[in-house]
């Protein structure tokens, strides 16, 4: 069977369409178990769907971004405390915050509970957030999954993809 006849080569998102290579590459944290889990997602919110096309990723993306902050819930609430995915569901309205202090005063701030350095520090080391810069001719993320080692303060700051369903930021 040739891969095209099982699944769509691309997803268009509005007026924009994205390989789905790039489209895992994107939403995903560059681990076989993401792409597991987008895949039962997929088949569980399209029990009889006989391949997997635009329709049928779009209707698991919801599910696919709840099961990811649940794998990164589980991780971080060890040190944070269980609040953690419901304070940052409330905390987070918007996929890029254009420098550290507006997400710092947006975000961080609403963590009084916690100690917001190591907060931040788990938050990027755990793939909720990474760095942007728009300082080239074409903005440019930095993720730690992608190897780099340190949030910078001075950059500013996004959500990863693979979470915008669940905070409602798509």
């Amino acid at each position: 069977m040739n891969f095209s006849e099982f699944c769509d080569n691309s997803i268009r998102f509005g007026n924009k369409k994205v390989s789905i290579e790039n489209f895992l590459k994107i939403n995903t944290w560059g681990r076989p178990r993401d792409v597991v889990q987008l895949l039962n997602s997929i088949a569980d919110k399209n029990p009889n769907s006989t391949r997997i096309g635009q329709d049928e990723i779009k209707n698991a993306l919801n599910e696919y971004s709840r099961r990811a902050i649940n794998e990164i819930k589980d991780e971080i609430s060890v040190r944070h405390g269980k609040e953690i995915a419901l304070t940052l569901r409330q905390s987070v309205h918007k996929r890029h915050y254009s420098t550290f202090d507006e997400f710092d005063s947006k975000v961080l701030a609403r963590f009084r509970f916690s100690n917001q350095t190591t907060l931040r520090d788990d938050l990027f080391h755990f793939g909720v957030i990474g760095n942007f810069d728009d300082s080239f001719s074409s903005r440019r993320y930095y993720w730690f999954h992608r190897g780099e080692e340190f949030l910078k303060t001075e950059l500013g700051i996004c959500i990863h993809p693979g979470l915008w369903n669940y905070f409602n930021i798509r």
